[in-house]
């Protein structure tokens, strides 16, 4: 509404929760855990505000409020609205109020990110003297606004190059910035193993590869350094999700743990891209309580609900040889290898399940039969969405032709990937509850660090 003035945000600012003291502190967003309190912190501390959030336990008049954002500088409300969906939200900007509805402290969240996205840039940089020179205003408008998927996700390959943590803070910011709430972090590969696991420290030799010119490259994270990245993306709204591949892909663990493969070969940590015939070996037990504990320590620095486990461009090579994968064959009463990596499929989906997760995988995991509550991440166009969905599978859409960011722009320009529909059109309509959204990925092969931000934020 440009003919109605802009609500002034100075320091003087308030910042009202009209909510009860309980639902204020405790009524957490149930994927991130994020309260109304600390969302309310987020914002004063963005715009300097000199005062703490305070909560207001009854609503008050309007022109109550007006006259108190009179006398003290503006008020900003969030008001709990229950009949609002998940991350439903309502903004209204009026001259002496920013009146935020939402249901839950996300959605308060995402306003917002809406009304960060009307001001100047140069706020996010010069805030301070913007606020003591009077030039942060926020224009007049009322925004109602609902997400129609829950997973719009952002995935970041750090194991082909690896992501400094300033990059993956940075690339938080901004996937909360435009209400992206889930990040998916592809931690393990053939060339390196980037997340620290106290039971199996030779992992973490694991971290580096020969690099150009001689010398060594890669990285690790820490559990420290990974829970500051969860938690940053939590007070963000942002989901991290963790993908620990197998049972494919995987020559540095191999590498660091021969005996967890078929010819228990000592392999080096690859440094060229491609698919690896070396895979674990399932038929041997040890393989499968390496696979466990590894993915138990995960899940105590990564609280997300869905755990990635891959799944993709598995040879079967070295299965078809090996006396202990062909004894799990006969002994489960498999038909061939392919059901093979199903059997394991639903071994590590139950072992999940037992903590409460859930297993998300590449297509490829639909060659077998698969429990109902598996995630099937589509990448190889929409029949993989389709055929999940047929088999009545939940599914994530990120289908190459719209959605790999890595690509070169004249494949994939921003049209393109403008263009992206999570549910694929020959989907039929009955199966459009089964997508949960879309996700866009960043594989790193051809694009170390300093090329990845050029190529997702260009």
């Amino acid at each position: 509404t440009p003919e109605a003035a802009p609500f002034k945000m100075t320091s003087e600012c308030r910042m009202e929760l009209r909510m009860s003291r309980e639902v204020a502190e405790n009524a957490r967003d149930q994927h991130n855990l994020l309260s109304f309190s600390e969302t309310a912190a987020e914002i004063s501390s963005f715009f300097l505000l000199s005062y703490p959030p305070c909560v207001v336990e009854t609503a008050k008049e309007e022109a109550e409020d007006k006259e108190k954002g009179e006398e003290e500088g503006g008020v900003w409300v969030i008001e709990v609205v229950p009949d609002f969906g998940a991350e439903e939200y309502e903004v209204a900007v009026h001259e002496t109020k920013i009146h935020v509805k939402a249901a839950s402290p996300v959605g308060a969240l995402w306003a917002w990110q809406s009304l960060r996205q009307l001001l100047p840039v140069e706020v996010e940089h010069s805030m301070a003297d913007l606020i003591r020179d009077g030039k942060v205003l926020v224009p007049a408008c009322v925004i109602r606004d609902a997400p129609k998927f829950e997973w719009r996700g952002s995935m970041l390959d750090c194991a082909r190059h690896f992501m400094p943590v300033e990059l993956i803070e940075r690339h938080i910011e901004l996937l909360s910035l435009l209400k992206i709430n889930v990040l998916h972090l592809h931690l393990t590969e053939d060339q390196a193993w980037r997340i620290a696991v106290d039971a199996f420290p030779l992992l973490h030799n694991s971290a580096w590869r020969p690099g150009p010119g001689g010398g060594v490259e890669g990285g690790l994270y820490s559990k420290e350094e990974v829970r500051g990245l969860v938690e940053l993306a939590r007070r963000r709204g942002v989901t991290v999700v963790p993908e620990i591949e197998l049972p494919g892909h995987c020559t540095a663990a191999l590498a660091a743990y021969p005996h967890l493969s078929c010819s228990e070969v000592q392999l080096k940590v690859e440094a060229r891209w491609g698919v690896y015939e070396d895979v674990y070996c399932l038929g041997k037990d040890s393989t499968l309580q390496f696979l466990e504990t590894v993915l138990g320590e995960v899940m105590e620095i990564f609280p997300s609900k869905h755990i990635h486990i891959g799944g993709d461009e598995v040879p079967f090579t070295r299965w078809r040889s090996c006396q202990h994968c062909q004894g799990r064959i006969r002994a489960e009463g498999l038909p061939n290898e392919a059901a093979l990596q199903s059997w394991a499929v639903h071994r590590i989906a139950a072992f999940l399940q037992s903590h409460g997760r859930v297993l998300v995988g590449w297509d490829e995991i639909l060659q077998g039969s698969l429990p109902s509550d598996v995630v099937v991440q589509a990448w190889r166009g929409p029949a993989g969405a389709v055929a999940a969905a047929k088999q009545g599978l939940r599914v994530v859409s990120s289908p190459t032709e719209h959605c790999y960011l890595d690509y070169d722009v004249a494949v994939t320009d921003l049209r393109r990937a403008y263009e992206f529909r999570p549910v694929p059109p020959e989907m039929p309509p009955a199966l459009h509850p089964l997508v949960l959204g879309g996700e866009f990925n960043m594989w790193t092969e051809y694009a170390p660090a300093a090329v990845v931000e050029t190529k997702l934020w260009p």
